[in-house]
């Protein structure tokens, strides 16, 4: 599906986002409160709520914990129910909701830093092996 297919991994994607609204990718079970998809891409999401009671919008997009949602410009807390899908409650009246998918970068970080340490290691010890073998090659030299 290509809302999970990362930007800049080289990943294919079969098909290209629909960039065009469309139905039951969010819902509400509550009377009244109703929803507009205005952008559905797969890092970004933007979403228009209207309703005259508090409401609580379910999203067709599995719960996980780098999506952040805001409502209109500040944090919105998001959950998820028995079905595993991203759900959130807005205030009555109109607000704008984004989700957009943010990666971590102290994990991102971290690999760097060990991937680096290994190469060091592979080059000290590639070193050594070099200075052992001429070692062997000059005692050879020497015995013969």
């Amino acid at each position: 599906m290509t809302e999970y297919v990362p930007k800049g991994t080289g990943a294919v994607v079969v098909r290209t986002p629909d960039q065009r609204p469309r139905v039951g990718l969010v819902s509400s079970p509550e009377p009244g409160c109703s929803s507009s998809v205005q952008s559905w891409l797969p890092e970004n999401r933007e979403i228009g709520t209207t309703a005259q009671t508090p409401c609580t919008y379910q999203l067709r997009l599995y719960y996980f914990p780098f999506w952040r949602l805001t409502m209109d410009g500040k944090p919105l807390a998001a959950s998820f129910g028995k079905t595993g899908l991203l759900s959130f409650a807005v205030p009555a009246g109109e607000h704008h909701v984004s989700a957009r998918f943010v990666r971590p970068v102290k994990p991102l970080l971290l690999e760097e830093a060990i991937s680096f340490s290994i190469l060091l290691f592979l080059g000290a010890l590639y070193r050594s092996e070099k200075r052992d073998s001429r070692r062997m090659t000059d005692l050879m030299a020497l015995s013969s």
